[in-house]
Protein backbone atom coordinates (compact mmCIF):
# COMPACT_ATOMS: atom_id res chain seq x y z
CA UNK A 1 0.00 0.00 0.00
CA UNK A 2 1.65 3.21 -1.13
CA UNK A 3 1.06 6.53 0.47
CA UNK A 4 0.65 9.73 -1.50
CA UNK A 5 3.60 12.11 -1.21
CA UNK A 6 3.42 14.79 1.45
CA UNK A 7 2.09 18.08 0.23
CA UNK A 8 5.41 19.90 0.73
CA UNK A 9 7.61 17.19 -0.80
CA UNK A 10 9.74 18.18 -3.79
CA UNK A 11 12.15 16.38 -6.03
CA UNK A 12 15.80 16.75 -5.01
CA UNK A 13 16.88 17.98 -8.45
CA UNK A 14 14.33 20.80 -8.18
CA UNK A 15 15.56 21.76 -4.72
CA UNK A 16 19.18 21.86 -5.84
CA UNK A 17 18.36 23.75 -9.01
CA UNK A 18 16.21 26.40 -7.34
CA UNK A 19 18.08 29.67 -7.22
CA UNK A 20 18.31 30.85 -3.65
CA UNK A 21 17.18 27.59 -2.06
CA UNK A 22 18.93 26.61 1.16
CA UNK A 23 20.34 23.43 -0.36
CA UNK A 24 21.42 25.26 -3.51
CA UNK A 25 23.20 27.94 -1.46
CA UNK A 26 24.88 25.27 0.67
CA UNK A 27 26.16 23.42 -2.40
CA UNK A 28 27.36 26.65 -3.98
CA UNK A 29 29.21 27.60 -0.78
CA UNK A 30 30.84 24.16 -0.58
CA UNK A 31 31.93 24.52 -4.20
CA UNK A 32 33.42 27.96 -3.47
CA UNK A 33 35.34 26.64 -0.45
CA UNK A 34 36.68 23.70 -2.51
CA UNK A 35 37.81 26.15 -5.21
CA UNK A 36 39.63 28.31 -2.64
CA UNK A 37 41.26 25.19 -1.20
CA UNK A 38 42.50 24.15 -4.67
CA UNK A 39 43.99 27.62 -5.20
CA UNK A 40 45.69 27.59 -1.80
CA UNK A 41 47.11 24.10 -2.39
CA UNK A 42 48.95 25.40 -5.46
CA UNK A 43 50.95 27.76 -3.21
CA UNK A 44 51.91 25.18 -0.58
CA UNK A 45 54.71 22.65 -0.63
CA UNK A 46 53.22 19.15 -0.92
CA UNK A 47 53.76 18.09 2.70
CA UNK A 48 52.04 21.23 4.05
CA UNK A 49 49.22 20.86 1.51
CA UNK A 50 48.63 17.30 2.73
CA UNK A 51 48.20 18.49 6.32
CA UNK A 52 46.34 21.81 5.93
CA UNK A 53 42.99 22.40 4.26
CA UNK A 54 40.65 25.36 3.76
CA UNK A 55 37.50 24.47 5.68
CA UNK A 56 35.40 27.62 5.30
CA UNK A 57 35.31 31.18 4.03
CA UNK A 58 32.59 33.59 5.18
CA UNK A 59 32.50 37.37 5.42
CA UNK A 60 36.24 37.68 4.84
CA UNK A 61 37.18 35.06 7.46
CA UNK A 62 39.19 32.06 6.21
CA UNK A 63 39.10 28.92 8.34
CA UNK A 64 42.03 26.56 7.86
CA UNK A 65 42.23 23.11 9.43
CA UNK A 66 45.66 21.60 10.09
CA UNK A 67 46.26 18.05 11.27
CA UNK A 68 48.55 19.01 14.18
CA UNK A 69 49.93 22.01 16.06
CA UNK A 70 53.22 21.58 14.20
CA UNK A 71 51.51 21.89 10.81
CA UNK A 72 49.42 24.82 12.09
CA UNK A 73 52.65 26.58 13.10
CA UNK A 74 54.13 25.98 9.65
CA UNK A 75 50.92 27.41 8.11
CA UNK A 76 51.13 30.51 10.32
CA UNK A 77 54.77 31.05 9.37
CA UNK A 78 53.74 31.19 5.68
CA UNK A 79 50.32 32.78 6.18
CA UNK A 80 51.18 36.32 5.00
CA UNK A 81 52.72 34.97 1.79
CA UNK A 82 49.81 32.56 1.18
CA UNK A 83 47.19 35.28 1.71
CA UNK A 84 49.03 37.65 -0.63
CA UNK A 85 49.12 35.05 -3.35
CA UNK A 86 45.46 34.17 -2.69
CA UNK A 87 44.50 37.83 -3.14
CA UNK A 88 46.30 37.91 -6.49
CA UNK A 89 45.12 34.54 -7.83
CA UNK A 90 41.51 34.46 -6.62
CA UNK A 91 40.85 38.17 -6.01
CA UNK A 92 39.82 37.18 -2.51
CA UNK A 93 40.03 39.66 0.36
CA UNK A 94 40.79 37.81 3.58
CA UNK A 95 40.42 39.96 6.70
CA UNK A 96 40.97 37.25 9.30
CA UNK A 97 42.24 33.68 9.50
CA UNK A 98 41.29 31.01 12.04
CA UNK A 99 43.67 28.06 12.16
CA UNK A 100 42.19 24.99 13.85
CA UNK A 101 43.62 21.61 14.72
CA UNK A 102 41.61 18.67 13.40
CA UNK A 103 42.15 15.70 11.09
CA UNK A 104 42.42 16.77 7.47
CA UNK A 105 40.10 14.81 5.23
CA UNK A 106 41.38 14.82 1.70
CA UNK A 107 40.20 12.20 -0.75
CA UNK A 108 42.86 9.64 -1.50
CA UNK A 109 44.24 10.05 -5.02
CA UNK A 110 43.47 7.20 -7.32
CA UNK A 111 46.45 4.88 -7.68
CA UNK A 112 48.28 5.35 -10.93
CA UNK A 113 47.84 2.41 -13.24
CA UNK A 114 50.81 1.19 -15.16
CA UNK A 115 50.12 1.34 -18.84
CA UNK A 116 51.00 -1.60 -21.00
CA UNK A 117 53.73 -1.10 -23.54
CA UNK A 118 52.99 -2.17 -27.11
CA UNK A 119 55.01 -5.18 -28.23
CA UNK A 120 56.89 -3.22 -30.92
CA UNK A 121 57.97 -0.58 -28.40
CA UNK A 122 59.11 -3.25 -25.95
CA UNK A 123 61.17 -4.95 -28.65
CA UNK A 124 62.76 -1.63 -29.66
CA UNK A 125 63.75 -0.96 -26.04
CA UNK A 126 65.20 -4.46 -25.72
CA UNK A 127 67.27 -3.94 -28.91
CA UNK A 128 68.50 -0.60 -27.56
CA UNK A 129 69.49 -2.19 -24.24
CA UNK A 130 71.36 -5.01 -25.99
CA UNK A 131 73.09 -2.64 -28.42
CA UNK A 132 74.20 -0.35 -25.60
CA UNK A 133 76.14 -3.18 -23.95
CA UNK A 134 75.48 -1.51 -20.59
CA UNK A 135 74.30 -3.94 -17.88
CA UNK A 136 72.68 -1.09 -15.92
CA UNK A 137 70.45 -0.18 -18.85
CA UNK A 138 69.44 -3.82 -19.29
CA UNK A 139 68.66 -4.09 -15.57
CA UNK A 140 66.59 -0.87 -15.65
CA UNK A 141 64.66 -2.12 -18.65
CA UNK A 142 63.80 -5.37 -16.90
CA UNK A 143 62.74 -3.55 -13.74
CA UNK A 144 60.87 -0.54 -15.17
CA UNK A 145 59.25 -1.72 -18.38
CA UNK A 146 55.61 -2.68 -17.90
CA UNK A 147 54.07 -5.77 -19.40
CA UNK A 148 53.54 -5.98 -23.12
CA UNK A 149 50.01 -5.86 -24.56
CA UNK A 150 48.72 -9.27 -25.42
CA UNK A 151 51.19 -11.23 -23.29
Amino acid sequence: MSRPPRSGAQRVDRLVGQRGSRLGRLLEHASDVARIDRVVRRFLEPDLADHCQVADFRQGRLVVVCSSAAWATRWRMRQAEILGRLREAARLEVRAVDVRISPVRRPEPEPRRRRRLPKAAREALERFAEDSGDPEIRALLRRDTPDVDGE
